[in-house]
């Protein structure tokens, strides 16, 4: 039996709501100066989940890890240096016979992402894109410039943040809009996501110069959860869309953009 170290590589996508993604594995045989890491193959997983993830602007770095290389710093080295949106445990210690079948063991303990994305999630992509391709299809109608168009925008303010799935501006800001899937599979799911936006967008509005954030509800609208969003983010002071809404609310602000 040989003696292993190992740690779990961790992409963190907000600190202040703590979530964390273990997204791989490094291990590495004591006393030797090569190590073996394993990670998951599709990045695309992690926006699925945590949509307002940058994880595909640092999946470069991410990949440099990948495989067999020589270690340049220990493992307890680079769980003390690396302290940001790639971070690795403190390394512990394990048994076995070879350093490859440690390391598929290894990730199939500790990386489940990759394995099963709930439907659910896959639900909830397929109803934002729905609405998205309804949006972009009555910005290209209406002939709302690229130019004032900004897609997959983030609002920050007082250490929160929002990502919207469309920003507006001509000089300034002036419209925002998200997009709540209300999947059949997990309602509940939405409820959760449009109460800590409407926490956010409290957080952040004083920020926006009077700029407005509608937010598009759809899917399973007949969902008890559907009622219970609107009341969330109207309390904020969100202006709530339904799908039928999206002609009128961009004729408005195609109005405000030529303001």
């Amino acid at each position: 039996m040989k003696c292993f170290q190992y740690s779990v590589m961790k992409y963190v996508n907000d600190i202040v709501k703590d979530e964390v993604v273990n997204i791989g594995v490094i291990v590495t045989e004591l006393d030797s100066k090569t190590y073996v890491a394993k990670m998951i193959d599709n990045f695309e997983i992690v926006k699925m989940v945590h949509r307002d993830s940058n994880i595909m602007h640092v999946c470069d770095l991410i990949e440099g890890w990948r495989g067999e290389h020589e270690l340049e710093l220990s493992l307890e080295e680079l769980s003390q240096r690396f302290r940001h949106q790639l971070q690795f445990t403190y390394p512990r210690g394990g048994l076995g016979d070879n350093i490859y079948e440690e390391v598929d063991d290894l990730y199939d303990l500790f990386i489940s992402i990759d394995k099963i994305v709930p439907d659910k999630y896959v639900e909830a992509e397929s109803i934002r894109k729905h609405v998205r391709s309804a949006i972009q299809a009555n910005i290209d109608s209406l002939g709302i410039s690229p130019a004032h168009v900004r897609k997959n925008y983030v609002v920050t303010g007082n250490a929160r943040k929002i990502m919207t799935d469309f920003a507006f501006e001509n000089g300034s800001l002036k419209d925002l809009i998200s997009i709540i899937p209300v999947t059949s599979s997990d309602p509940d799911m939405a409820r959760e996501k449009s109460a800590l936006l409407a926490v956010d967008y409290a957080c952040v509005k004083d920020s926006l110069d009077g700029a407005v954030l509608h937010a598009f509800i759809h899917g399973d609208n007949g969902s008890y959860a559907s009622d219970l969003i609107r009341e969330d983010l109207e309390s904020a002071g969100c202006r709530v869309k339904g799908y039928d809404d999206i002609p009128a609310c961009m004729g408005k602000i195609k109005n405000r953009l030529a303001a």
